[in-house]
C-alpha cells in the first residue's frame, strides 16, 4: 500500500516537474507545445530481446506542424542488473503499420526501479511531422533479456492512435488489454508561410450574341491550404470580384465554401459593351481567401463578349 502510495505521489511529481519544464521551454522558445499526449495509466507492457517481450509502438497524430522537439515516456527498468538502454524510432504510417523510419534516438540507461518520466530529444534529428497525419513511436530495448516496461491504459481514451506490438518477423498487432501507451510528445511549431491554392473556372467562355442581354454564368473551383504546414483556409475570407477590361468594377462578394473546398457560385455578366460600343469586352473574374496564418492566394479566369462582326442574314457561331 505505502509503494503504490508513494508511485502515485512519484508520478504526480514527475509530471508536474515535467510540465514546469515545458513551461519554461515555451517561455524561451514559443513555438514549442506540448502537442499529443496520453497519461492513463495501469498496464505494464514490455519490450525487450526477452522469448516473450517484443517491439512497442503507438500511434499519434499531430495537430499542429513542425519538427518534433522531444518525446517524453512513463518507465521503469525490469531488472537493475541490464543496461536497459531504450531506442526510440519514429516512422510513417503505411498501410496501418509503422513503415519508414523518420529519425531516432535513445536512452543509454533507464535507471529507476519506479515508474518515472523520461525525455528524449528529438531536435537534432530534424523529424519533420505534419498536421493531421499519422505516426508511429517505435519503443525496442535490444540485448535486454528482461527488457523495459512502458506504462500502458487500460481503456481507450486516446482517439488519434493505437498501442501495438510485433515479435520477430511478425505482423504488427493489438496488445492485448493495452489500447495505449503511456507518452508525450512536443512540437517546435512550423509557421505557414504559403498562401492557400485556388481554381477557378467557368461554366462559359463567351457571351454570344451580342445583344446587351445579362447572361447567367456559374463560377466553381476548389480552395486548399494541406500542404504539410498548412495552418488551413479561413471560409470567412473568400470572396470574388468582377472587372471588366476597362478597371471597371461590375460586382464583388462572398463565395461559400464547403467543407472540402469547393465553391460554386452564379454572377450575371451583359454580352455586349453598353452605350452601344461595338468592341470586344473581357471580363476577368477573381477569386480570393486567406489561410488562417494571413497568407492571401488568389486565382482568375476571363469570360469574352465579343464584338459583332455579323452581316444581316450571317450567323457566327461560338462556344457558349
Amino acid at each position: 500500500m505505502l509503494i503504490t502510495e508513494f508511485m502515485k505521489y512519484q508520478k504526480t511529481l514527475t509530471a508536474t516537474l515535467s510540465t514546469l519544464s515545458v513551461l519554461i521551454g515555451v517561455h524561451c522558445k514559443a513555438q514549442i507545445i506540448l502537442d499529443q499526449s496520453q497519461t492513463e495509466w495501469g498496464a505494464s507492457p514490455r519490450t525487450g530481446d526477452g522469448p516473450t517481450w517484443g517491439v512497442l509502438a503507438q500511434t499519434f497524430t499531430p495537430k499542429v506542424p513542425g519538427e518534433l522537439a522531444s518525446v517524453s515516456l512513463w518507465l521503469t527498468r525490469a531488472n537493475a542488473t541490464e543496461t536497459n538502454a531504450l531506442l526510440i524510432s519514429i516512422a510513417d504510417i503505411q498501410d496501418g503499420v509503422p513503415g519508414a523510419q523518420l529519425g531516432h534516438a535513445s536512452l543509454t540507461r533507464v535507471h529507476g526501479d519506479f515508474y518515472e518520466w523520461y525525455s528524449v530529444d528529438f531536435l537534432n534529428q530534424s523529424v519533420h511531422l505534419c498536421r493531421d497525419h499519422q505516426y508511429a513511436l517505435v519503443l525496442s530495448c535490444p540485448g535486454s533479456f528482461n527488457g523495459l516496461m512502458v506504462g500502458g491504459s487500460v481503456s481507450d481514451t486516446y482517439s488519434l492512435g493505437e498501442a501495438m506490438e510485433r515479435f520477430g518477423d511478425g505482423p504488427w498487432q493489438p496488445i492485448q488489454f493495452v489500447p495505449d501507451l503511456e507518452f508525450e510528445t512536443y512540437m517546435q511549431v512550423a509557421i505557414d508561410k504559403t498562401p492557400p491554392t485556388i481554381s477557378v473556372s467557368t461554366s462559359r467562355r463567351v457571351l454570344w450574341p451580342p445583344t446587351g442581354a445579362m447572361v447567367p454564368v456559374r463560377v466553381s473551383g476548389h480552395i486548399t491550404d494541406d500542404e504539410c504546414d498548412g495552418s488551413g483556409v479561413d471560409p470567412n475570407s473568400v470572396r470574388y470580384a468582377v472587372t471588366d477590361d476597362d478597371g471597371k468594377v461590375e460586382t464583388t462578394g462572398a463565395i461559400p465554401i464547403q467543407s472540402d473546398g469547393t465553391y460554386g457560385f452564379v454572377i450575371l455578366l451583359q454580352a455586349s459593351r453598353p452605350g452601344g460600343n461595338a468592341e470586344e469586352r473581357e471580363y476577368t473574374i477573381t477569386v480570393t481567401s486567406r489561410d488562417r496564418a494571413g497568407n492571401t492566394g488568389s486565382a482568375s479566369t476571363s469570360v469574352t463578349a465579343p464584338r459583332d462582326t455579323r452581316r444581316p442574314g450571317l450567323h457566327r457561331l461560338y462556344d457558349p
